[in-house]
């Protein structure tokens, strides 16, 4: 399927977060949920990721969650990015914690050092919040 299509797709469908995990590790996630599971492994073969299914809701249709994270996240944003509508203010702040992330662990002496995460990545994570609760008080 076309890059302009997944884009459309994920505007309607998809969502975006950076996340503390465990040992206070903070990381980018792209996920989508839907009924369909067919259209999220074709997503899953042309991106990667996972597909987790979630127990349905009596009198639901099973649902399904795509999840892609890190580095993997980062390039799904990129290839999807210039056809984005919705999600672009939101993809282009993941992008930039993405890069916060990825400069934040360097090597020296074949060690990696952890650097405190800088104030800008937790700005980024409140307009992350920020913006996706405008999007539903908007819908």
């Amino acid at each position: 399927m076309s890059r302009v299509y997944w884009a459309g797709f994920f505007d309607g469908e998809g969502s975006i977060g950076v996340y503390k995990h465990r040992n206070n590790h903070i990381r980018l996630t792209v996920q989508i949920a839907n009924t369909d599971l067919s259209v999220l492994e074709t997503l899953k073969e042309e991106f990667g990721g996972s597909i987790i299914s979630r127990k349905p809701q009596p009198g639901c249709k099973p649902l399904y969650n795509w999840v892609i994270v890190s580095r993997m996240a980062s390039i799904f944003l990129k290839t999807l990015y210039p056809y984005l509508r919705i999600k672009s203010e939101e993809a282009a702040l993941a992008l930039e914690a993405a890069n916060i992330l990825h400069r934040r662990l360097h090597t020296t002496n074949n060690s990696r050092i952890k650097h405190p995460y800088p104030p800008r990545l937790f700005e980024i994570i409140v307009e992350l919040k920020r913006l996706k609760n405008v999007a539903r008080i908007a819908s």
